[in-house]
Parts: C-alpha cells; structure tokens; sequence
C-alpha cells in the first residue's frame, strides 16, 4: 500500500541517490556486518539472562525453556528502537558508517517507523520457523533495487552511508 501520492516527492530508485559518499545507499555487505555485530552485542546478554534456565546434564543441553527466545526478541527491539531514536545508530551501524534514513525525505526516523522496522524481524523471530525466516527478512534487502528490507518496507526507511 502506497500511503504517499503518487506525485509526492521522494526517490523512487536508486539513481535518486548519490553513487558514493554521505546518504548514498548502503551496501549490502556493511548492512550485514551491521545486523551480524548488533545481533551478538544483543545475543551475550540474551544467553546470560537464559543460562540460568537451561538444564545441563554432562556435556549435553537436555532442556532449553519454550520461552528462551523471549529475552533475545525484547532485547533487539529495545536495543533498536531507543539507539535509532536517541541516537540515530545502532553501534553496528555506526561502526560500518551507515544510518537510517526517512525514504521520504531522508531525516532521522520517528518513533513509530523505527518501532515497526524492529518489530518486522522480531515477530519472525517468535515464529516456529526461527532458524529459516529470521535471517530472509534482512536478506530480502539484497533483492531490491533500492536495498530495502521487508522491515525497510514496513517503516518506510533507507539505510544510507553517513561517509
């Protein structure tokens, strides 16, 4: 659903971009460098708060909680959201020099479209089918023109290049 007037103005492909430099598209690969660090800065503390629950006999796992998934999906949205809206990055993001942008005009992102590009993957993450959906919601990026992910989608947003 188009929520903007077709007329409206705002990139509709990646020539409406510059090809290198600040607010240029983000690659790929610095957008999965990003995600994979954000992930295990979130994944450490998630296992930490888990541990405890896990029940270990010898050297073999033999119960993991239903809900061990829960600690790691409240992580990563708050981690999202309050970094993009205070800051503007997440530390994966800043460390790889790209940002989130409004596709509209480029700004910082409000709260809510930061809000809906964290729920997207988190919803997936809660699903059966975690080991297989999690990683196409970013990785639908990579089949975009204009490298938007399904949560890009979902929030109305761009990553670009902050240099």
């Amino acid at each position: 659903m188009n929520v903007l007037p077709d007329e409206a103005p705002r990139p509709r492909g990646p020539d409406d971009f510059p090809s290198a430099g600040p607010n240029s598209l983000a690659s790929i690969w610095q957008r999965a460098a990003a995600r994979l660090l954000d992930t295990t800065v979130i994944a450490v503390p998630a296992v930490l708060v888990l541990v405890p629950f896990v029940t270990v006999k010898g050297n073999e796992v033999t119960s993991i909680p239903g809900w061990g998934i829960l600690p790691f999906v409240v992580m990563i949205v708050l981690y999202e959201v309050v970094l993009e809206v205070w800051v503007g990055q997440t530390l994966g993001k800043m460390l790889f020099g790209v940002r989130v942008a409004r596709l509209v005009n480029g700004t910082a992102p409000d709260l809510s479209q930061v809000s809906l590009r964290a729920l997207v993957p988190a919803a997936v993450l809660v699903l059966p089918i975690v080991n297989v959906a999690y990683p196409f919601v970013y990785l639908t990026a990579g089949f975009s023109p204009m490298r938007r992910g399904v949560h890009d989608h979902a929030g109305g947003t761009v990553v670009v290049r902050t240099r």
